[in-house]
């Protein structure tokens, strides 16, 4: 990338701030990492998400095509804005707990590719309380978004579209709280923990067909949504069990999934990729 293309990347880069419940400028950092995704069509969910976004930008300077699908169609438009890249680039403003999205989602994708080469869930949320607390209804709507919103989504593109292409690349966003038990966040927790084992067995079904599947766990990461909630004491405490003495940026967990995606990452599947700092070594 040139000094005047990363300048105009930087430009680009405006997200909305939910602590100061505004947009503001966020510094973008450049990836040391580099792969050749022309030709390669990605589909991602949660792509308006602090974490999300990041993953599409940079696959998007990479020239890979995309599919980006996210509930928010104003932070689907401006993350569009902000990938730049030689690939084509199309949003998708759906609401994952609708009937019928995973047919949506692969619908739109052979109608603007034809394909897909990688499909990467990152589309989450995360239920607050202890276990006592917790309501029914979250909890559902926890295991619904986190973990059964993936199986759809995956089995869908892998019926239509990968088996049948004898290739394809499942990215599962999973988390530390799927290896480790976190304060307030059982539903969460055990969400994660689903996909983890969900990867296994999906790596295990389809290798034979060509497809490879990962999950990412990472510790806290630093975008906005999360540190409205991991601030203060409740930040500093966590921290201080984190080896590496930090939270993780989202930058990071976009540049393992650009690996994690690649042809060069061909023998990784079925496993757990912990991107924590050395936090579930303890």
């Amino acid at each position: 990338m040139t000094a005047d293309s990363g300048k105009k990347q930087e430009e680009k880069a405006i997200f909305f701030n939910e602590q100061n419940r505004g947009y503001v400028k966020m510094k973008w950092e450049k990836c040391p990492v580099k792969v050749d995704y022309t030709g390669k069509i990605v589909v991602l969910t949660g792509a308006a998400g602090g974490i999300g976004s990041r993953i599409a930008m940079l696959f998007a300077q990479n020239g890979a095509s995309m599919l980006l699908v996210d509930k928010n169609e104003e932070m689907l438009r401006i993350t569009r804005e902000a990938c730049g890249g030689t690939g084509k680039i199309v949003c998708m403003s759906t609401d994952l707990g609708e009937k019928g999205f995973s047919q949506k989602i692969v619908q739109k994708c052979k109608e603007e590719f034809g394909t897909a080469h990688v499909l990467i869930h990152c589309a989450a949320v995360a239920d607050g309380g202890s276990l006592c607390g917790l309501s029914e209804e979250d909890w559902d709507f926890t295991m619904k978004i986190d973990l059964k919103v993936p199986f759809l989504l995956s089995k869908e593109f892998a019926n239509e579209i990968m088996i049948p292409a004898g290739c394809g690349v499942i990215l599962n966003m999973a988390s530390q709280a799927g290896i480790v038990a976190l304060d307030d966040q059982p539903a969460y927790c055990v969400a994660k923990a689903g996909l983890i084992a969900l990867t296994r067995s999906q790596a295990y079904e389809w290798g034979q067909f060509g497809i490879r599947a990962v999950a990412i766990a990472p510790t806290v990461i630093e975008t906005a949504a999360a540190l409205t909630y991991w601030c203060g004491e409740r930040a500093a405490r966590h921290i201080s069990q984190i080896p590496v003495g930090r939270f993780g940026r989202p930058d990071e967990v976009a540049a393992a999934c650009l690996f994690l995606a690649s042809d060069a990452a061909g023998m990784i599947s079925g496993t757990t990729v912990m991107l924590d700092g050395g936090y579930t070594i303890r």
